[in-house]
């Protein structure tokens, strides 16, 4: 996987290129970590809801209620789940929440209550929480500085490739039901667990490593060579509490709150508003495919963006571009309008994920990242907390979901532009 080369009898540097490094393989094992949460939540959320909705004839409102429920526990747990990454390590992490979500799917194959569903639901949200997106970028944040957004997206294109899998479990639901469909989810996570958490590693200088390939000597010291894969760069770590007393936290945490807004209600209600436009439930899977296979691309043009450009700028034009995706199939879900949409939203969402992600390691360091990144993810969920059940009572009030996804589009993009005059911040500025 990488070399080492014996310098002195005392000293061990690595050497060799740098796709041998091995935070490469950190990489890959943590983007199929997020392929195996995503592709059986994020993205699949909206066909259990078709599913269950046809078969128990409850309403969106309390289907919603399941998720807005979830994200309130993902409000309260964000920023436990921060310190439990940063005490534990990532990798202990994973494997603990892989176990919470399997046995969530397992539990969901057996209800016969709304109140049966919302534990089941709890279960597997809480599991995917504690063992994928936080603990999964916080191990990338580990091993890369200077490439940290290029990382971060590879790692990200395993959320992309999630909606992928769209179409087969709709086709599963269809053809074989619900029950076992999820019932196999959740013996399918268990067995992720073990090949994913064998190859993560939590922290390169665990292992006489540094950051993005950087030449070590047995002490953990960086030593600078002439290879300009090994320039050292350097960065300074905020406390929690010194990241807290910034302002741009807070524009950070707002901004990208205001945004994640759409993900999280379309990820309840895109499919059953498809189907209510006259689409089966496969073909309507289909949509979720197009613009997570938009995204697989975009993933890498935002790192490679937000490496080279002022993060705030890639953050806002790629944001923006969700927004108005989402007032074009709003408006209108003619194949044109699917098209556009898939793209729009696709491109949007694939490249301003991770640099959203990148911006608070650049800003704000790698000691305390999982339990800052935790900490603005309260803003997040608290915002995402309501809007899907606001979404679903309108619509059972008003029968369309123009106003609400109108509404919504519209304060998505007043609020991300405030990401403009998010400025990296001063240490000292933050005592």
């Amino acid at each position: 996987m990488f070399t080492v080369s014996r310098l002195s009898s005392e000293k061990t540097y690595l050497t060799g290129p740098l796709v041998g490094f091995y935070g490469w393989w950190v990489v890959g094992a943590a983007a199929t970590a997020l392929f195996t949460v995503m592709s059986t939540n994020l993205y699949a959320v909206g066909t259990y809801f078709v599913a269950l909705e046809r078969h128990f004839g409850w309403s969106r409102t309390a289907l919603s209620g399941a998720f807005s429920l979830a994200r309130l526990e993902g409000a309260v747990l964000g920023p436990i789940e921060g310190i439990l990454t940063d005490r534990f390590g990532p990798r202990r992490m994973l494997i603990i929440g892989f176990s919470i979500m399997g046995a969530g799917f397992i539990l969901l194959s057996l209800i016969q209550s709304i109140v049966g569903f919302y534990v089941a639901f709890i279960l597997i949200t809480t599991g995917a929480g504690l063992g994928g997106y936080l603990p999964m970028m916080t191990i990338v944040n580990n091993w890369f500085s200077r490439r940290r957004a290029t990382a971060m997206s590879v790692t990200m294109m395993g959320i992309s490739a999630g909606g992928l899998v769209t179409p087969v479990i709709a086709w599963s639901i269809t053809y074989y039901g619900w029950r076992p469909t999820v019932a196999i989810i959740g013996i399918l996570v268990w067995i992720m667990a073990i090949p994913v958490s064998s190859v993560l590693r939590d922290r390169p200088e665990d292992y006489g490593l540094q950051p993005d390939g950087i030449l070590s000597d047995g002490e953990g010291t960086p030593v600078q060579t002439g290879d300009s894969r090994n320039i050292i760069t350097t960065e300074t770590d905020f406390t929690v509490g010194q990241a807290l007393r910034t302002p741009v936290f807070w524009i950070i945490s707002f901004a990208h709150a205001s945004n994640a807004l759409l993900p999280s209600t379309l990820s309840v209600h895109l499919i059953p508003m498809l189907t209510d436009s006259g689409l089966s439930l496969e073909m309507a899977a289909l949509v979720i495919t197009g613009f997570a296979f938009i995204q697989l691309p975009f993933r890498l043009v935002g790192g490679y963006a937000g490496d080279r450009l002022p993060k705030p700028i890639v953050l806002f034009t790629f944001s923006s571009m969700m927004s108005i995706g989402l007032l074009v199939v709003t408006l209108n879900q003619n194949m044109p309008s699917l098209f556009l949409f898939a793209f729009l939203y696709g491109a949007g969402i694939g490249a301003r994920s991770p640099v959203f992600t990148a911006i608070r390691g650049e800003y704000f360091g790698r000691r305390a990242y999982a339990t800052i990144l935790g900490t603005s993810q309260l803003a997040t969920s608290v915002f995402s907390i309501g809007a899907p059940v606001l979404v679903g009572f309108m619509f059972d009030t008003l029968g369309s979901y123009v106003v609400p996804f109108s509404g919504m589009s519209l304060l998505s993009l007043v609020g991300v532009s405030l990401i403009l005059v998010a400025k990296k911040p001063e240490l000292e500025r933050a005592h």
